[in-house]
């Protein structure tokens, strides 16, 4: 090859070489990544138990920790999730949310950040038992008591104060040690607890007394003795039991005695 080939060689080259770095794309920055909404996660604190009618409160924190982000207080309904209530995160991501139950029983809860695009952004799922306040007068059978010595739905005084809604056990059988009896079948109810004023009174005779007794599935678990307008709350603990039986007896004879159960609820979640 002569001088001139060489030399047209080497300026093709030289001139194929610009042409690529032409077409090259030069080196940029990087761009910032957007956050992506389904990533991070958020916990949850919740109660087992609550109250229908007051609130339930459920905090935790979101990750990554931000202020202002968005959650969702979410309840199960049927296979799907219906909002309950919304709030926004606080310094650190924290966060406080709180909604209402209407009717006793499980629910099931769980909070949701938002915006989101996957699953991957909602807490564990909460479980909390829902209990509501029973009238007593409202959960017996019809063949649960004894027609002869119970009424329902009185309005009473006691120790000079009036009761609504109660119960009235006669207790005044002259000659007889036996008084009335009512029983509740608590079965599947998840009933909590029994809260009641009982005692004697206010029209009873002044030389009568009466006494109560109370049992779970036939053990004893409270009792007492009541003069005329005396009283004694009784607040006890059913958990676990299937069956209450309540009985009024006679303590000391008199023309009138009448026990009396003041405003009985039993607390249950079904």
């Amino acid at each position: 090859m002569g001088t001139r080939s060489r030399l047209l060689t080497a300026l093709l080259a030289l001139a194929l070489a610009g042409a690529l770095a032409l077409v090259t794309p030069t080196a940029t920055a990087k761009p910032k990544k957007t956050p992506d909404p389904s990533k991070g996660s958020v916990t949850l604190k919740a109660p087992s138990v609550a109250l229908v009618g007051s609130p339930i409160v459920f905090t935790g924190v979101v990750k990554p920790k931000r202020a202002r982000l968005g959650v969702q207080l979410q309840r199960k309904v049927g296979s799907g999730w219906k909002v309950v209530a919304n709030a926004r995160t606080k310094a650190g991501g924290r966060y406080r949310v709180a909604g209402t139950v209407d009717f006793g029983g499980i629910d099931k809860f769980r909070v949701v950040r938002t915006p989101w695009l996957t699953t991957s952004v909602h807490t564990r799922t909460a479980t909390v038992a829902a209990y509501v306040w029973n009238d007593v007068n409202h959960m017996v059978d019809v063949d649960d008591f004894d027609k002869n010595a119970v009424t329902f739905g009185r309005d009473i005084d006691m120790a000079g104060a009036r009761y609504r809604d109660s119960i009235v056990i006669d207790a005044d059988s002259q000659g007889d040690s036996q008084g009335g009896w009512f029983e509740v079948d608590m079965t599947g109810l998840r009933c909590a607890a029994l809260d009641v004023t009982v005692g004697g009174l206010d029209g009873n005779d002044p030389s009568s007394e009466v006494g109560l007794r109370v049992s779970l599935d036939g053990q004893q678990v409270a009792g007492g003795t009541y003069q005329r307008g005396q009283t004694e709350r009784l607040v006890l603990d059913v958990r676990g039991a299937d069956r209450l039986r309540v009985e009024g007896l006679v303590v000391k004879e008199g023309l009138n005695g009448d026990l009396g159960l003041g405003t009985p609820r039993l607390l249950c979640a079904s």
